[in-house]
């Protein structure tokens, strides 16, 4: 009888301990969680959490790995060892932009990227289509020039070596937009692209010239314009009709 109450009492811990700790939705066994001094990032813009983040962690000018932040990121071990060595680069979608990065030189506790609300600024924009052409749709594309990043990371597709097109690409179907962006120097595009056999009239459309509320003139490159953002910023984006690509 002895015996048989051991057992019991060995059974019932069993079972409490199992109770505490809760299964993970895959039905695989839960992960540690880290410790309170291991090296982990958070995203935060205004003071409010971000969302759909992404940390690009680079070697040599070479991306090695995206970290998904949203807000807070998780770093691999490997990687926070040698976090002195490497250089982080955030890249947000709402508002559009790209920030370096700096861990804490121990590369150990909490690793915060704040962006604060003065960096923070509205792109206002009115499209304006040839006449007699119904503007169902055009893309917007976006690519902000920081400094100190290299264009080929700001544009990097994860860690192959492919570019994407712009930073961001957003399809508007109305002739008034507006995109919450940091501030600083832009490349601004806009084009509509409609396949069709060669010759017939396409409908295409591309950018024919800029203008800007913010100070500067908007300068004509790569097919697009560059302009200053410091503050809230109202742009008229005048379109041309253009046969073929």
């Amino acid at each position: 009888m002895a015996a048989a109450g051991e057992m019991s009492l060995l059974l019932l811990a069993a079972l409490s301990m199992g109770a505490c700790r809760s299964p993970s939705s895959d039905g695989t066994a839960p992960r540690p969680e880290p410790s309170a001094d291991a090296l982990h990032g958070r995203v935060t813009v205004a003071g409010k959490d971000a969302s759909d983040a992404e940390v690009l962690v680079v070697r040599g000018g070479q991306v090695i790995a995206v970290l998904k932040a949203s807000p807070a990121f998780e770093i691999p071990p490997e990687l926070a060892a040698a976090c002195a060595e490497l250089r982080w680069i955030v890249r947000l979608t709402a508002p559009l932009g790209v920030v370096a990065a700096q861990p804490p030189k121990s590369c150990r506790g909490a690793f915060e990227v704040a962006i604060d609300a003065s960096r923070v600024a509205t792109l206002r924009g009115a499209l304006l289509a040839p006449s007699g052409v119904t503007l169902d749709w055009v893309d917007v594309k976006l690519t902000p020039r920081v400094p100190e990043i290299d264009p080929t990371l700001v544009l990097a597709d994860g860690p192959n070596p492919n570019l994407r097109e712009a930073l961001s690409v957003s399809r508007q179907t109305k002739a008034a937009f507006e995109l919450p962006v940091l501030t600083g120097t832009w490349w601004l595009a806009a084009d509509r692209t409609i396949d069709a056999p060669v010759g017939t009239k396409t409908g295409n459309l591309r950018l024919e010239s800029v203008t800007s509320s913010g100070s500067g003139a908007p300068r004509a490159e790569f097919g697009g314009y560059t302009l200053e953002i410091a503050a809230d910023t109202d742009v008229k984006l005048t379109l041309r009709e253009a046969d073929g690509p």
